[in-house]
């Protein structure tokens, strides 16, 4: 019977290696491969720890996916035990869907051994393999799920990695009590409250881990006592949830895993390494932490002040030294609020209404009511104030806002700052989110001075929380005001797709002046004439840069910003509304964001042509005075970097037909386009105006 078994495996083997060799395909699925949709060659890390893979003692994967052939190569440390072989895996079949009948090569070893794998894409940047264990024979009963488990070290891939953060599994805000499991001790858990972890309270914040003290950071968790990381994968396994979390500066990783449904209060474990344990107890180490977690009361707008935790009832003094972490954080027992402090307060009426962010893409609405700003999608946020102020400007305003939960999240405060000069227009940024006490306040004066502008991490960056003013336009006013454009433009338009042609921009010459139009000669995909209404038109800056907010008046009723920077001023640019900021022509220095269509004064090349005209002129007299002194002055003039760029024949016949001597013209074109070659693909456009200066220069020589 033995002997039978063999033949029939032998038998397997040959059948197996057959129909690979026949041609038929087999090929690993595309979201695994190293060339994915496009991008550059990406790797896949496996068997990240908490040591990091430069570490003495430890050991990690690079995989790569090219078609068939999976490569694994191995980075370890001098003082590694038990070093393991890099190894190659064939894809010979595909037995089921998505399960692969593979060969298995590893380094220093002759003989190839089999196994079966599925892979687990957990998110773009996380994946896991499921597989059987390695066997002597191609055997396709590998790939039965009774004999395949998933390997708990996922595979990471960094390529975009910082852009795909996805939404956590988890929300809600809790008090953590975190054990050690080889001390079997608790960690800062002397009071209710002390440390917590709060989850998706908004958009865009991940997972927020509160230690409150350094020390109580668990050792070798490489995490700060505030400490905000993200998710960039979740799923489920059985009973449990997992999620890889990512540091939200470093180069961190650690698996979440809890109960799945979990309730109010459950035990969660946080594995240091990127290793998903899926026993049911796992083992005492010290590679996972076990948090106790229970869901936290929730803190309506009624309840703002209150002591931060229990500790304020058993402090002696906590209000000893103002503006101390014990004074902020009992703000009720130390009087630094109470039942009228925080108040409630009334945003101006002329910024009420309903107003939307837009861009060619997406759409966010923004309400202002008497006390509540309204972020669809985000959060609804109530005016507060600690102290009574008076504002100077009745343009500008800014405001304390408060967002309250009712799963557990402790109230988020944050600014918000509005601009309104015209009636459609609505400047607006919001700051980011503070969880009291608030950074860098003393306690007895509290207002927004602690609160920072900046964009979020991506990939949410500026659509919510944002260093810039945003322009919003109201759904209601189209309302047209003064479009104040300083003066009539000529110009030579570039489009984003590259497309170029020449047009005038200008303002109607009505009393309103609250349009304005442009004409574009001979434009592919574009109407020859365009109107746009202006909602707004400022300035900003040191040096005055002007943006203007129009509505195209056709079907569309695009809206766009049109940028006019005061230097150099002989370039404007026309953008979406959304992107109308003062940071926005920095973003286009840097090559951070591209036009809609870039626009060059046709001026500043005639005053280009003006300087050539003297480089022949200069040119000239040197050969003259050559041919004096016998030297050859021509060989200084030489060009050592730039491609001259010859006219066609038909300049001198157009010149002639106008009874102007145009080899001058000519000579200086040479020269011009030898110092900007691209300037040759407008030359139907500068020609005439060449032959004009050449004609002046001509008469004036006579």
């Amino acid at each position: 019977m033995s002997a039978l078994r063999d033949l029939a495996q032998i038998l397997l083997l040959f059948g197996t290696m057959m129909e690979y060799a026949g041609g038929q395909s087999c090929l690993f699925p595309e979201f695994v491969q190293s060339r994915f949709r496009g991008q550059q060659e990406r790797q896949w890390y496996g068997h990240i720890t908490k040591h990091g893979r430069d570490s003495p003692k430890s050991f990690s994967y690079i995989i790569t996916f090219n078609d068939a052939t999976m490569k694994a190569a191995v980075i370890a440390g001098r003082k590694v035990r038990q070093r393991p072989s890099p190894y190659t895996r064939e894809c010979l079949q595909q037995v089921q869907p998505g399960k692969y009948l593979v060969a298995h090569r590893e380094t220093g070893l002759t003989r190839e051994r089999y196994t079966c794998v599925q892979f687990l894409l957990r998110s773009l940047n996380v994946l896991q393999v499921k597989e059987a264990p390695l066997d002597e024979w191609p055997n396709t009963k590998l790939c039965e799920d009774s004999v395949m488990n998933v390997n708990p070290w996922p595979f990471i891939t960094k390529a975009g990695l910082f852009e795909n953060y996805i939404e956590c599994p988890l929300t809600g805000g809790y008090n953590m009590k975190i054990y050690d499991k080889m001390t079997k001790q608790g960690v800062c858990d002397a009071f209710n409250g002390e440390t917590r972890l709060e989850s998706e309270c908004m958009d865009g914040e991940g997972l927020y881990f509160r230690f409150r003290h350094a020390n109580c950071v668990p050792d070798g968790l490489r995490m700060h006592k505030d400490q905000r990381v993200y998710c960039i994968a979740k799923w489920e396994e059985g009973d449990n949830t997992f999620a890889i979390l990512q540091h939200d500066k470093a180069d961190h990783r650690w698996c979440l895993r809890y109960r799945t449904n979990p309730g109010k209060a459950f035990i969660a474990y946080l594995f240091h390494d990127v290793y998903c344990n899926m026993e049911a107890f796992p083992k005492a180490t010290n590679e996972y932490l076990q948090l106790e977690l229970k869901r936290d009361m929730p803190r309506p707008l009624s309840h703002l002040c209150m002591d931060d935790y229990e500790a304020c009832d058993m402090w002696s003094n906590p209000c000893r030294h103002a503006g101390s972490l014990p004074a902020l954080s009992c703000p009720r027992t130390c009087g630094l609020c109470g039942d009228s402090r925080p108040a409630t307060c009334t945003l101006p009426g002329k910024i009420h209404g309903k107003w939307v962010d837009t861009s060619d893409s997406e759409k966010d609405i923004i309400s202002v009511s008497d006390m509540f700003v309204n972020v669809e999608g985000f959060s609804e946020m109530q005016c507060i104030k600690w102290n009574d102020f008076s504002n100077e400007d009745p343009n500008f305003s800014e405001h304390m806002l408060v967002s309250t939960f009712e799963n557990g999240c402790r109230p988020r405060y944050q600014c918000a700052q509005f601009q309104k000069k015209t009636p459609s227009i609505l400047r607006f940024k919001l700051s980011q989110s503070q969880i009291w006490p608030f950074e860098d306040t003393i306690g007895s004066w509290i207002d927004c001075r602690s609160f920072r502008f900046r964009d979020d991490d991506r990939p949410l960056e500026d659509r919510f929380r944002s260093k810039h003013f945003k322009t919003l336009i109201s759904m209601t006013d189209r309302i047209y005001i003064n479009c104040k454009l300083i003066k009539s433009r000529d110009f030579v338009v570039t489009f984003k797709n590259g497309d170029k042609c020449n047009g005038t921009l200008t303002q109607e010459e009505l009393s309103s002046r609250n349009k304005m139009k442009m004409h574009l000669d001979s434009c592919l995909g574009q109407a020859p004439d365009q109107e746009f209404a202006c909602l707004d038109s400022a300035t900003h800056g040191y040096y005055g840069d002007q943006m203007i907010v129009t509505e195209s008046l056709d079907l569309s009723s695009k809206l766009r910003c049109w940028l006019f920077p005061a230097s150099p001023g002989d370039t404007f640019y026309l953008m979406p509304a959304s992107q109308c900021n003062e940071g926005t022509l920095d973003k286009i220095t840097a090559g951070q964001v591209r036009p809609l269509a870039t626009f060059r004064d046709k001026r500043s090349l005639i005053v280009e042509f003006e300087a050539v005209v003297q480089m022949q002129e200069a040119k000239k007299a040197r050969e003259r005075q050559g041919k004096v002194s016998g030297s050859d002055p021509s060989s200084s003039d030489k060009n050592s970097g730039g491609e001259t760029i010859l006219l066609q024949d038909d300049t001198q016949q157009k010149g002639a037909a106008s009874g102007v001597d145009t080899s001058g013209a000519k000579s200086a074109l040479q020269i011009l386009f030898t110092i900007k070659p691209s300037l040759v693909n407008g030359l139907n456009i500068w020609l005439p105006l060449i032959l004009t200066f050449t004609s002046l220069i001509h008469q004036a020589s006579c």
